[in-house]
This record gives C-alpha cells, structure tokens and sequence, in this order.
C-alpha cells in the first residue's frame, strides 16, 4: 500500500510541474549537500530545484498532462531532482552550467580531460610527499627548497578511473580538474524536451552561423531577383548602373549621359588616332584628357547645334522605352 504522505507529495509535485512553463531533469550525483545549498542560493531569482525521491518524481511526471513531458522519465540518472523555471530552456542551461565551479578530483571519478603536470618548481617542501609523486608516475626531485618536477608528465588521460593516490597528488598539487554544480539531462518546454547536447551550444558559434545563413539566403535573393524589402535598395541601385550603362552604350543622350558619352567618344578617338602614324592623323590631335582645345569648336558648330534637337529626342524616347 502507497503511503499517503508518498501520494500527497506526487499531487503537489505533479501541480508544479503543470503550472510551470519549464521542466528539467537534473543528477545530483557527485554534488554534496552544501554545493546543493549554495545552487539553490544561487538560482533561488530564477529557477527551483526540487529533491524528492526518485519514485514521487517519476509518478508525477507520469500524471502529468503535458505532451512528451514523459520523455523526461527515459533521462539516465543516478540521483535525480527536478528544475523548474519561467526561463527559456536554453537560458535556463547556460544559467545552471556557468554557475559550475573547479573542483578537487576524487578517487573514482572519471577524468574529464587529459590531466598534465607541468615542468618546474612546485609549491612543495621537500618531505615523504617527494614518494607519493613518484608513485603517481612524476618525475619529482628536490631543487633548492622547493620540490620540482623534472619534466611535463601526463598524469591521468581523458575517460580513465583517477586512483587514491592520484586524486591525492593532484590536492597536493592545487590541481582541480573537476567541475561541481548542477547537471541538467534535459529539459521539457512547450511540448518538446531538449537533450542535453541540444542545450550546450556555442553561442558565439550560433551567433556566426546565423550570420552565414543571412548572407547566404541574401546572396540567393539578390542573384535570383526575388524582390523582397532587404535587397531592394541594392536592385534599385544595380538596375540604374545597368540603366546608365545601357545607354550610354546606345547613346542615348540625355543631361546624365551626354558627359560620359562624350569622353567615351573622345577616348575612342583618341586611342584610333594614337594607332596611326603622325602624317595620317590629319587634324586630329592626341590630348590630355579632360583637356578641351580653344580651335576646335569653330570646326563643326553647326552640326552639333542641329543634332542636339534630335539627341533630346532620341534621349527621352529611349529612357522611356527602357523604363517603361
């Protein structure tokens, strides 16, 4: 027969779990009861841990009415407790794993990472701790007054058990490979429950793939003329370059064309007379550019008078029919 106090316990736990927008399972294991006090010091503004036993948890998750909120039970955990908070979920984690503090390793614990010694001198007296380093597999002798460590030693490799005396020589050392705090398995928000692993993203890493995506995605707009308000300014831009571009190619003169039409046509001149030899040149003559000759304007006035009319004409009908 349940308890009673068992069933009161899964109901209130149950109303919390429904009345929160944020739901986390966490693993105690390995967190002492004073580092559990100061986490929940420390969260107590934004999140709230709660420790009960394993089976009023399990049940309560179990009754609860929330989609997938279930998934929460298939977390792997040695000893767990819930987390419940208005944070987002990936606010939520990034909250709890900055909160995590270094730590002296103990015997049994699995070394996160290659654990190494380096070379020189350490804060150690000599004494009978020059045995226990060597035990450990240091290169340790006595230099001056102080223990020193011959050369850089690999004490532990990453994913191996740290043995007594090697847990021992690192506290010794001041070394603290270890991190203390809370370890959240998963979180249920809105219906999904993310996995640890989709909780632990880089931001800065997230923050410079978006970015690549942005210019990806403006890239593919902008070369496939998909007309959205972000790449406008650019199209507008790009369509008046190929407007101008056009026609003074065409030689559609108008006020902003005929500038550059004339020193295209002054430049082409020039490089055809350059090409020829002095005494074939006639009266043409290569000059400086933008260097505008006092004699020349007499030579053809009229025909420039009576084709400017016409080039007025030829301008407004052409722009027209390229801008519709």
């Amino acid at each position: 027969m349940v308890q009673e106090w068992k069933l009161k316990k899964v109901k209130e736990l149950t109303e919390e779990i429904e009345k929160s927008p944020v739901v986390g399972m966490l693993d105690l294991d390995g967190l002492g009861a004073a580092q559990l006090q100061q986490m929940r010091k420390d969260t107590r503004d934004s999140a709230k841990i709660i420790v009960t036993k394993k089976t009023v948890i399990t049940r309560a998750i179990d009754n609860s009415k929330k989609e997938n909120i279930k998934d929460l039970n298939n977390q792997k955990s040695h000893i767990p407790a819930l987390i419940i908070s208005k944070d987002n979920a990936f606010k939520l984690y990034k909250r709890i794993d900055n909160s995590k503090s270094e730590a002296y390793a103990k015997a049994g614990n699995i070394a996160p990472m290659d654990i190494t010694v380096p070379a020189g001198e350490t804060n150690l007296p000599p004494g009978p701790v020059i045995s226990d380093l060597q035990k450990a597999g240091l290169k340790a002798m006595i230099k001056g007054n102080k223990i020193a460590i011959r050369e850089d030693s690999l004490l532990v490799k990453e994913g191996e058990e740290i043995s007594e005396i090697k847990a021992n020589v690192m506290m010794k050392l001041d070394i603290k490979p270890m991190e203390v705090g809370l370890n959240i398995l998963a979180v249920h928000e809105e219906n999904m429950v993310f996995s640890k692993e989709t909780l632990a993203i880089d931001t800065e890493q997230y923050i410079t793939d978006l970015q690549t995506a942005y210019t990806q995605g403006f890239n593919l707009a902008y070369n496939a003329d998909i007309f959205i308000k972000e790449i406008m300014p650019q199209k507008i831009q790009e369509a008046q370059r190929n407007a101008m571009n056009l026609a003074i190619n065409a030689e559609i003169a108008n006020k902003e064309t005929i500038t550059p039409i004339i020193q295209k046509s002054n430049s082409e001149m020039q490089s055809l007379a350059s090409q020829l030899p002095k005494d074939a040149r006639g009266s043409a003559t290569i000059i400086q550019q933008n260097t505008a000759p006092a004699e020349q304007p007499k030579q053809e006035p009229e025909k420039k008078e009576e084709e400017k009319p016409k080039s007025d004409e030829e301008a407004a009908s052409g722009l027209g029919a390229l801008f519709g």
